[in-house]
């Protein structure tokens, strides 16, 4: 229930990042998604911003917004 009042929710990729779903949609909603070393999957990012919120993945120093 916790996510319905989050802005930023923030996790390693996989499952638990459905929480999203559940999110309330404001112009700061953000997701932040973190890969393990050689990894990326666009399905979160794009459940995001279907969704109209901003998505960024982190490998390590380095993003993609």
């Amino acid at each position: 229930m916790a996510n319905v009042l989050a802005q930023i929710l923030l996790g390693v990729h996989g499952n638990g990042l459905t929480a999203l779903l559940w999110m309330k949609v404001t112009p700061r909603s953000t997701v932040l998604e973190f890969f393990y070393p050689g990894g990326f999957a666009h399905d979160y990012e794009y459940t995001t911003r279907a969704l109209g919120m901003v998505h960024y993945g982190f490998w390590g120093h380095r993003y993609v917004s």
